[in-house]
């Protein structure tokens, strides 16, 4: 998938998707990650 794709999925800019793919980033939300982990049809599982 592309970035313009899952911007498109996740219903948000490419800009915010740019952001959540840069690991020098920490500013991600919590809220964007569950957006992102349904646009792809994966699980978010927490670990201790």
């Amino acid at each position: 998938m592309t970035q313009a794709g899952l911007a498109d999925a996740m219903a948000t800019s490419r800009t915010v998707v740019h952001r959540l793919l840069d690991p020098s980033d920490a500013g991600v939300t919590l809220a964007t990650m569950v957006k992102a982990s349904k646009a792809l049809g994966v699980k978010l599982i927490e670990v201790a």
